[in-house]
């Protein structure tokens, strides 16, 4: 996966042409429609629709493989520990699904609810926020916290941090390269021995981000860097009459779909 606009996908889509700020507010809605539903309502179905938004918001906005490998990845393994973990906590009632007599386990159409509401919960918005950092210069998102009247010196750290992520990745990769070429084996030997020989990462690792960090604070400051109270663009973000419309459009879909599945769709 190439870096060169950090986690930033240059494209034409869709969610690649609405304000930041719009698409801030959006991934709000989600976690709060979420929230929702796997605290209260608990109705996969509604949390299954709300992970089917959000996923094809991700899918048209033509992300690289990478993306789609972790949240493949990251969707299996948060349904298997929901579907491994929840039922434990679920209240007694129900109708048995499943029955292991040996272990005195029941797994039950409540437990079933509870785990994939949970799972959908987790998963709704990290795939929104996801989607906004793809579709989403840092430079925008920058900006769009700084017209919300955040400090801008304090609105660069987070997207100082998601800028410097991928080259910390980079980073990783180059290390370990260079360390296995010196004949390195990281992948054997026992858990004790492994993590000893991943000191000979970290440790470079350390030393180059500090390097790095070093270098940035002085650019920063040669640049004159918190000289000034405010702070001006180049290229302004403008809201449109087509960011509304959206945000429309996601949440009365939410809402709708939450009051129908109550009313009609009662699992």
């Amino acid at each position: 996966m190439s870096f060169e606009y950090g986690l930033y996908v240059p494209g034409r889509s869709v969610f690649h042409r609405i304000d930041p700020r719009a698409k801030i507010i959006w991934a709000l809605t989600v976690l709060a429609f979420s929230i929702y539903n796997g605290n209260y309502v608990m109705n996969p179905i509604y949390g299954g629709m709300i992970y089917a938004s959000v996923l094809i918001a991700l899918i048209s906005s033509k992300p690289t493989s990478f993306w789609y490998k972790l949240f493949g990845g990251l969707s299996v393994a948060i349904l298997f520990f929901s579907l491994l973990f929840w039922p434990a906590s679920v209240p007694l009632g129900g109708k048995p699904l499943l029955v292991i007599p040996v272990l005195g386990w029941k797994y039950t159409d409540l437990a079933l609810r509870l785990a994939l509401s949970k799972a959908f919960l987790v998963l709704s918005p990290i795939i929104a926020i996801a989607t906004i950092f793809i579709t989403s210069r840092p430079g925008d998102l920058f900006q769009a916290l700084v017209k919300w009247r955040f400090p801008y010196r304090l609105a660069y750290i987070p997207i100082l941090a998601l800028r410097f992520l991928p080259t910390v990745i980079v980073e990783i990769r180059t290390i370990i390269d260079a360390q296995k070429s010196r004949a390195l084996e990281l992948e054997k030997g026992s858990i004790p021995s492994r993590i000893r020989k991943y000191v000979a990462v970290f440790v470079p690792l350390m030393i180059r981000m500090m390097k790095s960090a070093l270098e940035l604070g002085v650019a920063l400051d040669s640049k004159g860097f918190g000289a000034m109270k405010t702070r001006t663009f180049s290229k302004e973000l403008r809201w449109r009459i087509y960011d509304t419309l959206i945000l429309i459009m996601f949440t009365a879909l939410y809402a709708v779909m939450l009051i129908v599945i109550t009313r009609f769709l009662a699992w």
